[in-house]
C-alpha cells in the first residue's frame, strides 16, 4: 500500500458519505453531508491505519524472529472497536418525544457508512461503492416503496 493508494481511499469514503449525506442533509436528518462525511473518513482513516500497524507487525517478526511469540497481530481489533464506537454517536442521534421514536433509520445510516468506510479503507473500493449505491438505493426507492405500500398502524391514545 503506497501513499496515492491511501489517499484514493480516503477521497473514495468522502465521495461515498458525501453521497449519502446529500440524501439525508435533503431529508433534513439529523447527521446530515458533514457528518456522513466524517464517520465514513474516519472509519477509512482507522482502516488504513490498522493494515498499515498489521504489516509492520510482520514486517517486525520478518527481521526479528525472535519476537514471534511477543508480538501480537489481531487484524479485527480496531475494526471492532469502530463498531461499538459508531453504536455511541447513532445512540446520540436516536431521540423520543411523546410517543415517536425518531432518529433509528439515521443512527442505522450512520453504522453503515462506518463499515462502508472500512471497506474502503481496506482497499475494497469497488465493493465499497457496491455497498455505498445499495445504501442510497434503499434510502431513496425503498422509502419511496414503505411510503405507498406498507401501511403503519396508528395508536391512539385516550386520556380520561
Amino acid at each position: 500500500m503506497n501513499d496515492i493508494d491511501v489517499v484514493i481511499r480516503l477521497l473514495v469514503a468522502i465521495g461515498a458519505g458525501g453521497l449519502i449525506g446529500i440524501e439525508r442533509k435533503k431529508r433534513g436528518k439529523a447527521a446530515g453531508f458533514l457528518t456522513n462525511i466524517l464517520v465514513c473518513l474516519c472509519a477509512a482513516i482507522i482502516a488504513v491505519y490498522q493494515k498499515i500497524l498489521f504489516y509492520e507487525g510482520i514486517e517486525m517478526v520478518r527481521k526479528y524472529p525472535e519476537l514471534i511469540n511477543v508480538i501480537k497481530i489481531d487484524s479485527g481489533r480496531i475494526t471492532a472497536q469502530i463498531v461499538s464506537g459508531i453504536g455511541f454517536l447513532g445512540a446520540g442521534v436516536i431521540m423520543q418525544s411523546k410517543d415517536k421514536i425518531r432518529g433509528i433509520t439515521t443512527a442505522a445510516v450512520l453504522w453503515v457508512m462506518s463499515a462502508i468506510g472500512m471497506i474502503i479503507g481496506n482497499g475494497n473500493l469497488k465493493y465499497g461503492i457496491i455497498a455505498t449505491i445499495f445504501l442510497y438505493g434503499c434510502l431513496i426507492f425503498l422509502r419511496r416503496f414503505e411510503v405507498r405500500y406498507i401501511k403503519s398502524s396508528k395508536l391512539s391514545r385516550i386520556t380520561l
